[in-house]
């Protein structure tokens, strides 16, 4: 009996002196983050192109600009201010057009989530609160007269109508150095329609820095940023 209490103290010893070694290694692969930077560590500007892009080349775009403000390498807060406009034209009935260009503005924060927080590239996750109004004109088609034989639609352009919009927009991106201050980056966002009121006439078919008109979808930004 006193002989496999032996056997066994030893076989726990032995145990001990083998994993301990390993512990050690992997307590001392540990890293902890000990670089010092300041809370106020800097702020970056930056210009999205997919929306230019489309401002151009398509029915509605926007020209949006951004200023996110560094802290500690964690926290971004972020403002951000557009121009939206729209002037389309249905493809098969000229008569139905939508026109409409209106400023918006969105506030939240940005947070980096790569475990070293101090890299040139950086892995965000954020939110948005934005917020518009604006008036915008477009075309209805009047209900057909029973009376009328000729069967001919008559179409109303209806100028100066008015809506406002609130939504919140969820967001993953990546922020990655090119060269000096010069950085490139995009983003994936998540918007969700908080309120809308509009005219009675007719919901808008394009708000301004959120979209088409249902609510919630997805868009993306392609950012050139310049960090200072």
């Amino acid at each position: 009996m006193r002989r496999g209490l032996i056997s066994h103290i030893a076989l726990l010893l032995l145990l001990f002196c083998l994993t301990s070694p390993s512990y050690a290694q992997k307590k001392k692969d540990v890293k902890v983050d000990t670089v010092q930077v300041a809370f106020l560590n800097g702020f970056a500007v930056r210009a999205d192109l997919v929306g230019a892009y489309q401002a151009l080349f398509t029915d509605c775009g926007q020209y949006e600009v951004g200023l996110r403000v560094n802290l500690k390498d964690r926290y971004f807060p972020a403002i951000e201010v557009g121009y939206g406009i729209a002037d389309q034209k249905d493809e098969y009935i000229e008569e139905l057009t939508f026109k409409t260009k209106a400023p918006y503005f969105k506030v939240g924060c940005d947070f980096n989530i790569l475990r070293n927080k101090h890299d040139d590239y950086k892995l965000f996750a954020g939110v948005r609160y934005a917020f518009t109004a604006f008036n915008y004109d477009m075309a209805t088609e009047n209900p057909i007269n029973e009376e009328d034989e000729s069967n001919d639609v008559v179409y109303t352009q209806n100028n100066g109508l008015h809506c406002s919009y609130h939504w919140l927009e969820g967001i993953m991106g990546v922020d990655a150095k090119i060269w000096g201050p010069l950085h490139l980056g995009w983003d994936v966002r998540y918007r969700r329609r908080l309120y809308q009121k509009h005219d009675e006439i007719g919901e808008p078919w394009y708000v301004p820095g959120y979209g088409g008109k249902k609510a919630a979808g997805f868009g993306a930004n392609f950012n050139i940023i310049i960090s200072f």
